[in-house]
């Protein structure tokens, strides 16, 4: 395509550039950049760097980040005037000064979209990825100056913005960083405050009448395989002591958290996550941890009626409560699915 079609639309030069990228050929999207601005530059009419061409300057700056141009890109990123810069131009570079570890690069890019008023959300992120990633004192007070302005954008508070991307934060951050973001300083009791804050985002869910997210229902079951494990197993209840969000002490029954993994379980089936072997896992594991032998069982033998691949150690989990309970028949059909699973598939 001629670039002297497209100097006078942006609309056309950033499409074609885009149709270029999804065929992989990123040098060609980038070559008609270029000699677009080349052609336009020769037009008086034309201001080169005009808002005519800001949606395929984002595009060529990220494009060049793509093919490994990274100073290009930038300077891309600092011709292009501080007015004329969008919310995608700081994106595009925050990504790509990024992919390539400039995180002091990162941090002048969101400072300076700050000033512009052009934070986004995942510009945030981004530099927040920054932060953790220097050798530097302080990290936890950027990191909340951070969350402060990011929480500006809809309006929510700046603990209400962590606790509705404290999953995605926990990825992106790591867990040491996302739990003191929580003001959940020790370590040795994090794992109880995870649960707890997916208890209170599975009953959100409920009242809005959504699918609750897949990282809240596997701390639920996760939760129960590996710290709900009673030392009294003659105790039908076997209290377990958590803590509120006030720090006050209270106790959840057995018979309550197995109600929480059986919910779980109920609206994980309503996704793909209900059929992938780990959740399969963790929740067989969790309702036998909570004596809840016959409710592993039944669950179980559910998941391979749907067709679900199971591990072996959830059948081991279903085969042992099936002897514990003295459930011959199913006892006989976990025995049958083990050894079927352990026999090596043809080639």
């Amino acid at each position: 395509l001629s670039s002297s079609l497209m100097v006078h639309s942006d609309v056309l030069l950033s499409s074609t550039m885009r149709a270029y990228r999804m065929l992989n050929r990123h040098t060609e999207a980038i070559d008609l950049f270029f000699d677009s601005v080349e052609e336009a530059s020769k037009e008086e009419s034309v201001a080169v760097g005009s808002s005519q061409f800001v949606h395929s300057w984002n595009l060529a700056i990220a494009l060049l980040f793509q093919v490994g141009r990274s100073e290009e890109a930038n300077n891309l990123y600092h011709a292009l005037e501080d007015e004329l810069k969008t919310p995608e131009t700081y994106i595009e570079t925050g990504k790509g000064l990024s992919s390539v570890q400039d995180w002091k690069g990162v941090e002048e890019v969101y400072s300076k979209a700050v000033l512009a008023h052009c934070v986004s959300e995942e510009l945030a992120l981004i530099t927040m990825k920054a932060t953790t990633e220097q050798e530097a004192d302080g990290k936890i007070p950027t990191l909340r100056a951070i969350v402060d302005e990011a929480a500006k954008i809809d309006g929510s508070s700046s603990m209400g913005w962590i606790k509705a991307r404290y999953w995605n934060l926990k990825r992106i951050l790591g867990w040491r960083y996302a739990r003191l973001l929580m003001w959940w300083n020790d370590p040795n009791t994090a794992s109880e405050d995870e649960f707890l804050l997916a208890i209170e985002h599975l009953e959100s869910a409920k009242r809005s009448g959504v699918v609750p997210k897949n990282d809240d229902l596997r701390c639920i079951v996760r939760y129960a395989s590996f710290h709900m494990r009673t030392q009294d197993d003659s105790s039908s209840e076997g209290n377990h002591m958590l803590r509120s969000n006030g720090d006050d002490e209270f106790a959840v029954s057995r018979s309550q958290v197995v109600e929480l993994v059986l919910e779980a379980v109920f609206e994980a089936n309503r996704t793909t996550l209900g059929m992938q072997p780990s959740f399969i896992d963790s929740a067989a594991s969790g309702l036998r941890a909570l004596q809840a032998k016959r409710e592993c069982i039944q669950f179980v033998q559910e998941a391979l009626s749907r067709g679900a691949r199971v591990n072996k150690r959830a059948l081991i989990e279903a085969r042992n409560a099936s002897e514990d309970v003295g459930d011959d028949d199913a006892m006989q059909e976990m025995s049958a699915a083990i050894a079927d699973a352990t026999t090596p598939r043809p080639s």
